[in-house]
């Protein structure tokens, strides 16, 4: 099994293929507006980005929570080509990938790891985690916790903790793992655990038809919706495209429920950060 890997992050980007049980990984950090070309990545590793596109079995990427433009840029990147190759294109919680490599630190078979990466100077995303003696997985929703509350965190003999987002206290802790990194090597292991259990993410990217269809749909109302518009010369601009935003969000919820279902479910898993950038925009 063959599996090109990333994870990029604002300060860091690391890239690995995965053959077999044999891991080729580069990592390399730097400034967030300094990142290094793809083609510089690629070569890190030996990777041919003409042909070995077609030796791979899957790629994946660390999703994130972290720095959106990254992921932004690395998933618009890996998308065309797992299109264009029909490979599986399978994303990666970055905290579980950490809790991955934590695991690699310590000894016994199981263990129960508290991830947390800095989201700014009072909050951190965090996840919990089980470690056994064949997989690790996570005990706990994904979520964004204050220093204040990580502070209260307790570790005992089988209770571990790693990652940039810990207050000072738990850093000093002797069950902090400051050894253990991100990269892309653990995103690797864990897709190729998915892609052999069979629960590894395929959204079917190729031939999807139904989605441009409704992608050129949008786009054709959009563009009626701008022409006919400015025929409505009496009407205030803003409360024409108030009204427009208001139609539009409720058609979508309308059809989101529909189509993808668990819709409440989602609108409730939205923090108040994003609600805040819904509405701004």
């Amino acid at each position: 099994m063959k599996i090109l890997a990333f994870d990029i992050s604002g300060t860091y980007s690391s890239i690995a293929l995965l053959n077999g049980n044999e891991v080729n990984a580069f990592t390399q950090t730097h400034e967030r507006k300094h990142r290094p070309e793809w083609d510089e990545l690629f070569s890190r590793i030996n990777f041919d980005s003409y042909k070995d596109f077609n030796t791979l079995d899957a790629l994946a990427f660390a999703q994130g929570p972290g720095s959106y433009t990254a992921l932004r840029i690395t998933a618009s990147f890996l998308k065309p080509i797992a299109v264009i190759k029909n490979l599986p294109l399978i994303p990666v919680s970055n905290l579980k990938s950490l809790a991955y490599e934590a695991s690699q630190w310590i000894d016994s078979d199981e263990a129960f790891i508290s991830v947390a990466i800095e989201a700014d100077k009072n909050e951190s995303y965090c996840g919990s985690f089980a470690k056994s003696s064949t997989n690790i997985e996570a005990t706990s929703k994904e979520s964004v916790i204050s220093m204040e509350e990580l502070c209260s965190s307790k570790a005992n003999n089988s209770h571990y903790f790693v990652g940039s987002g810990w207050p000072k206290s738990i850093q000093e802790n002797s069950q902090f793992l400051p050894l253990a990194k991100p990269g892309a090597e653990s995103v690797a292991a864990l897709a190729k655990n998915e892609l052999e259990t069979g629960s590894s993410f395929d959204p079917e990217l190729a031939n999807n038809f139904l989605g441009l269809f409704y992608a050129a749909l949008m786009a054709l109302f959009c563009g009626l919706a701008q022409v006919y518009s400015r025929q409505l010369k009496d009407l205030n601009v803003s409360l024409t495209n108030a009204f427009t935003g208001l139609f539009g969000f409720t058609i979508l919820l309308i059809v989101s429920f529909f189509i993808e279902g668990a819709l409440i479910t989602n609108i409730k898993s939205i923090n108040i950060n994003t609600w805040i950038l819904i509405f701004y925009q």
